[in-house]
């Protein structure tokens, strides 16, 4: 149990198990701003059962008021902290805590981790505006990098006041695109608890085209064993759903995209498309369909999420910032570090 000389809360350190699950989703649920995956403390225990997933476990008066998790790593006898659900994140990833004790939390989270030996902690896709990242600003212990942009575009209530907000060059662009596939594609969405091949048959379509777009360096590709498994409980939860694009003339699925949801919110999440020329601009078309659907469905916000990509910046009405916190127990903590980083992107090539 580690216990902050300034606060009246105290930590535990433990494994994820399956009776942590109601707590940790009572916090998560009234955390979480924005898109998540699914119920995320059922994931960490179902689809990371055979990773070392630890809990930083933040309680006051014996209840449990917030949760980080973490994943530890070894590495030339260092310990490397990394996020645990890091591959399946929408949102940027940050401290699960009840919020009038987010200040509280994040300060002891970060003095837990200067009280490491050997250790490197890299938290990586945190929101610049965060109450963690503000803290680490604030400690010098703590280095602190820029990762790039997350956009989001805020929906108007009717198709016709987005058209209105855009630039003129802008509204017709997005017209073009929509007129492009407008007698050859239907749209579709698959959302609900859809069962059998129904969604068995939406997921491997989602495999087969991201592929396609994808062939050598996805993040979605090295986790396409426990795929299937964690978007079957994302469509069950309702914080999943698809959006397709079905060929009128042979039926075919030829672009498709996950999607995450919150009662207010959609985000992108992973897609894939057919790559041959005939469906050039399916992509946008796709999209533009999806932001209309979204608009008519009375949904507030829709998540780019992170990625500096052109249609994003030319959508987005919002742009922020992500950023890393990393902190280096020694020198001999951050030369491995960086040694681990150099081999990794050099294996990687070698692939």
């Amino acid at each position: 149990m580690f216990v902050s000389s300034e606060s009246a809360l105290q930590v535990q350190i433990a494994p994820c198990l399956r009776d942590d699950y109601e707590d940790l989703l009572r916090i998560f649920t009234a955390n979480r701003q924005g898109l998540a995956h699914s119920n995320t403390p059922a994931c960490l225990v179902d689809e990371l059962a055979n990773r070392e997933i630890v809990l930083f476990k933040a309680y006051k008066d014996s209840e449990l008021v917030g949760y980080f998790p973490f994943e530890q790593k070894s590495f030339l006898g260092i310990n490397i902290i990394t996020p645990a659900y890091s591959e399946l994140t929408l949102d940027f990833i940050n401290i699960c805590c009840i919020a009038e004790l987010e200040d509280e939390i994040s300060k002891l989270l970060l003095e837990w981790l200067k009280s490491l030996k050997n250790t490197v902690a890299y938290l990586f896709m945190l929101d610049e505006n965060s109450v963690l990242v503000q803290n680490a600003i604030e400690d010098h212990a703590f280095e602190i990098q820029s990762r790039g942009f997350y956009y989001q575009l805020s929906l108007p209530k009717t198709k016709e006041v987005l058209l209105d907000s855009f630039s003129k060059s802008r509204k017709k662009t997005f017209q073009r695109q929509l007129k492009k596939f407008e007698d050859k594609m239907k749209f579709e969405v698959v959302q609900g608890k859809i069962l059998g091949d129904e969604l068995e048959k939406a997921i491997a379509d989602l495999k087969t085209l991201h592929k396609l777009v994808f062939p050598d360096d996805s993040a979605m590709l090295p986790h396409f064993e426990s795929l299937d498994k964690w978007i079957r409980k994302a469509f069950t939860d309702g914080s999943a759903f698809f959006v397709r694009s079905r060929e009128i003339r042979t039926g075919e699925i030829v672009a498709t995209e996950l999607m995450m949801k919150t009662k207010n919110s959609i985000g992108l999440m992973q897609g894939g498309r057919k790559i041959e020329e005939q469906y050039l601009g399916i992509g946008s078309w796709q999209l533009n369909q999806t932001i209309l659907w979204a608009i008519e469905s009375g949904i507030d916000e829709f998540e780019f999420l992170f990625g500096d990509q052109e249609y994003k910046r030319k959508l987005a009405t919002l742009k922020r910032d992500a950023v890393s916190i990393t902190y280096f127990s020694s020198n001999r903590a951050k030369y491995t570090f960086k040694i681990k980083h150099r081999l990794g992107k050099y294996l990687k090539f070698l692939r």
